[in-house]
């Protein structure tokens, strides 16, 4: 298998990219496999517009400790717990 390039963006919202500059980004480079973050209002809706879920293959949302997989190209949607513990974490160890 080969290795892929990963870029991070984090947060689109803060960078400013437009979903048209970025998909600019995606064909000038189809070796890189992009993850970009988007914030969310009280709501629980991003910001930024729509098209934004169209250019991507995995939709997740995460808080709470929960990650939600919302919309999946690859057919596996599904919630999984990370929540930790970190008192247990934090205690001094005897």
């Amino acid at each position: 298998m080969r290795r892929k390039n990963k870029v991070f963006l984090d947060t689109i919202t803060t960078l400013g990219i437009e979903p048209k500059e970025f998909e600019i980004l995606l064909k000038d480079n189809p070796k890189v496999s992009f993850v970009y973050i988007l914030q969310t209002n009280k709501a629980g809706t991003y910001y930024g517009k729509k098209s934004w879920e169209h250019l991507c293959d995995v939709v997740v949302r995460f808080e709470d400790g929960v990650l939600d997989i919302e919309k999946s190209r690859f057919g596996d949607t599904g919630s999984y717990n990370f929540t930790i513990n970190y008192e247990a974490i934090c205690e001094p160890q005897q």
